[in-house]
């Protein structure tokens, strides 16, 4: 399933060799959906391809799909949370302890972070689930905050 794609106006804060880190201030259209989840501040931040070679401080317009952080909430809080109830009815029908089944909840949501913290150093470095900008609409004056 494909999301829809979104284009965003944004200002580079850091660039990461190929990738740019771009903050986000929050629009009135953002107040229905709450899908990028804006910090107090207003702003949110996304991580992109950067083809134009933008640089930290830039005012850039990029794309992004709506799905990538639907797909992040799944991961990151789902699959947890379907690591337990399955972990807990295993232990619940086959072992019948309950703090050996609390153990073994534990470790396996543990186990499943460090394996997500690997699946997500990779995606971003193939640059998959990110957006990418299109353009520099504006040159800043920031230091070049390159990584």
């Amino acid at each position: 399933m494909k999301g829809e794609v979104i284009t965003e106006t944004g200002t580079v804060t850091a660039v990461y060799g190929k990738r740019a880190k771009i903050t986000v201030t929050k629009k009135t259209e953002c107040e229905k959906c709450g899908l990028c989840l804006f910090k107090a501040d207003g702003k949110s931040v996304f991580y992109a391809e950067n083809p134009v070679n933008a640089k930290a401080g830039d005012t850039v317009t990029f794309t992004r799909t709506e799905n990538g952080g639907i797909i992040g909430v799944l991961l990151a809080f789902g699959v947890p949370l379907l690591l337990i109830a399955v972990t807990l009815v295993i232990n619940y029908v086959f072992v019948k302890k309950e703090l050996f089944a609390l153990i073994t909840s534990v470790c396996s949501v543990i186990a499943w972070y460090a394996v997500l913290s690997a699946i997500d150093k990779k995606i971003r470095k193939a640059g998959r689930l990110g957006g990418r900008i299109i353009s520099v609409t504006a040159k800043g004056n920031a230091e070049d905050k390159t990584e």
